[in-house]
């Protein structure tokens, strides 16, 4: 069993900073003390489905630049909408 003493170590050890971690929330997982540990660690570097960042479920192969593509451009056509077709095009 992974205990928090040894991923602690392995983001220390390793100066994993930049990583995010996707958090599957499966139920053998959501322990109250994985989750406060997890949220203290990683702020918002922690992908939860339904908490903090949207992340598609059963998707662990997604890519960071999907992660970030598919929000923005969501971003984007849900913006202010063109006020003429002429705009549009």
């Amino acid at each position: 069993m992974l205990t928090t003493e040894r991923l602690k170590c392995t983001f220390v050890c390793f100066q994993l900073r930049n990583v995010r971690f996707q958090y599957d929330g499966a139920p053998a997982h959501k322990t109250s003390s994985v989750k406060q540990y997890l949220l203290e660690e990683f702020r918002e570097q922690i992908i939860v489905y339904g908490v903090l960042k949207e992340w598609p479920p059963r998707s662990p192969d997604i890519t960071q630049i999907d992660f970030f593509l598919w929000g923005y451009l969501k971003q984007q056509v849900y913006a202010t909408p063109p006020p003429t077709l002429q705009d549009l095009q």
